[in-house]
């Protein structure tokens, strides 16, 4: 479900959307033109795929823990970033809650920080964080690493 996420994500930024594949036409001749196979099982994407293509790396800057049940997320700023979208995933990395704006920090839960005792989202221990940076064309232009938080 974290790859899903991710991967979601990547392709793209404020709003992506899938693109349709063109419908198949025929040629000239009348003949239809050969289907492609599919392979029957696609590769799973590793580490190293999803880095493939970015240049940079967003680098987290918030502690893994000592901040409390609502931290503030903070991570540096990537030259070329016009938006971040930050998720936080449950201990068994399920999408737990994600955000998307222009500033390099945000607390769990959004801004204004909720108060003590609100309701609303909040770290426990095994939860996890990244941060993909997006272009002015809502792009994936960097990513960081899926790095762990707790109170």
């Amino acid at each position: 479900m974290q790859r899903d996420l991710v991967e979601r994500a990547m392709a793209g930024g404020r709003g992506g959307r899938y693109r349709r594949q063109p419908p198949a036409h025929r040629s000239r001749a009348g003949r239809s033109p050969q289907p492609t196979p599919l392979p029957s099982a696609l590769p799973e994407p590793t580490r190293a795929s999803l880095f493939a293509d970015f240049d940079e790396e967003v680098v987290q800057l918030s502690p893994e823990s000592g901040q409390g049940i609502r931290p503030l997320l903070e991570w540096e700023a990537v030259d070329g970033a016009d938006h971040y979208a930050l998720f936080l995933f449950a201990p068994d990395g399920a999408a737990y809650w994600a955000w998307m704006g222009p500033q390099t920090s945000v607390h769990v839960g959004g801004e204004p920080q909720l108060r003590e005792g609100a309701p609303g989202p909040s770290i426990i221990d095994g939860m996890s964080w990244l941060v993909f940076a997006y272009d002015e064309g809502g792009l994936p232009i960097a990513m960081s690493p899926v790095r762990p938080i707790s109170p």
